[in-house]
């Protein structure tokens, strides 16, 4: 990830001055980690029973129970068994073949058979290559879900300022 955002600044000749310094683009990885699962302590429905609704209880509310963001912490758990997968190693396979082998008045003994074994074997890095690939996918869907919940909940945002001064105007 860093080395690609060097890239791109580089590229784009916006890279600023010579030295880049690595930690401050540690720390800017630090904020797209997967998310944690929302907090399951208290359900909405403790939350809805309440007389009067605060901002950070709506936002709770709608991070909660919002299908973009549960379809998109659903796709950073796709992309994490996506990691696990590129680590593994290729299955052996094992396979017969039997070639002019008569139905009728024949035996298996008047046949060709062929048997094989297939072990493959992994060379130059593809493992961790592949590794490498499927840990940039899971951060960009990390990076999706931030935006997404970014744009979410200042849609809900925007919505209780509305509704507040609504209720202004109203009194």
């Amino acid at each position: 990830m860093k080395r690609l955002v060097a890239c791109i600044l580089a590229l784009t000749g916006c890279a600023g001055p010579a030295s880049i310094d690595l930690q401050e683009f540690e720390a800017a990885d630090q904020r797209y980690q997967a998310p944690a699962a929302p907090d399951g302590r208290t359900a909405p429905e403790e939350i809805l029973q309440k007389q009067e609704l605060t901002l950070e209880d709506i936002l709770k509310i709608a991070d909660l129970l919002n299908p973009v963001l549960a379809s998109e912490r659903k796709n950073i758990d796709l992309a994490t068994a996506a990691i696990w997968d590129a680590k593994l190693y290729p299955n052996p396979s094992f396979g017969i073949e039997i070639e002019e082998y008569k139905t009728s008045g024949g035996s298996l003994g008047e046949s060709k058979r062929l048997a094989s074994v297939t072990l493959p074997v992994s060379v130059t890095g593809r493992i961790g290559k592949a590794t490498e690939a499927a840990e940039k996918d899971r951060a960009a869907e990390a990076l999706k879900y931030v935006w997404r919940r970014r744009e979410i909940l200042n849609e809900v945002k925007r919505s209780f300022v509305h509704l507040l001064a609504a209720r202004r105007a109203e009194e």
